[in-house]
């Protein structure tokens, strides 16, 4: 039978006792992770609708049968990377919505003229906001390069008891720097 000696028989216990310590960091930390959610709401939600705005940003009422009613300045004024769109969420609706602002590609005919518009690149989103909530802007990933951006709201749906989308409707207009 062979002998091991103190200084190797440390070392091995030493090793397994990391090797277990770094399993059960490595099992505490996948556990955690699954019990984690991601948060769905607006942090800067506010509860009713705003007052006071100026008729000269546009905000209005947009409906989509079957979808949602939404309203929100379709003219919004634009600071630095802030849209002030004032998305309000009616507390006639059932379902939670959120506004997504995309670059608009557009498709010319053979005289330039305009054929067809749809949603290119993601500029900026806000959370999710109840029914009889309102955020107030919504920051853009940078800053407008052009004086006149055309954008597509994107008005998205989520139903909480199932946990799925009711649908979405597009709002089209131009953000001016």
């Amino acid at each position: 039978m062979r002998k091991m000696c103190y200084t190797s028989f440390r070392r091995t216990a030493i090793g397994l006792a990391a090797s277990v310590l770094v399993l059960a960091a490595a099992a505490a930390a996948f556990i955690l992770l699954l019990g984690m959610r991601p948060e769905l709401l607006d942090e800067t939600r506010r509860t009713g609708s705003p007052a006071d705005l100026s008729l000269e940003y546009g905000y209005a009422s947009y409906s989509a049968d079957g979808v949602c009613d939404v309203a929100l300045c379709g003219n919004p004024p634009v600071k630095g990377k802030e849209v002030y769109l004032y998305l309000t969420n009616p507390e006639s609706n059932t379902v939670w919505l959120r506004a997504e602002i995309y670059s608009v590609s557009f498709t010319y005919d053979a005289d330039g003229a305009v054929t067809a518009a749809s949603p290119d690149k993601k500029l900026g989103s806000s959370g999710f906001i109840r029914p009889g909530e309102y955020v107030e802007r919504v920051t853009l990933s940078e800053a407008l390069k052009d004086d006149r951006t055309y954008v597509m709201i994107k008005i998205s749906t989520y139903v909480e008891s199932t946990q799925t989308s009711n649908g979405f409707f597009y709002i089209n207009t131009a953000l001016l720097r």
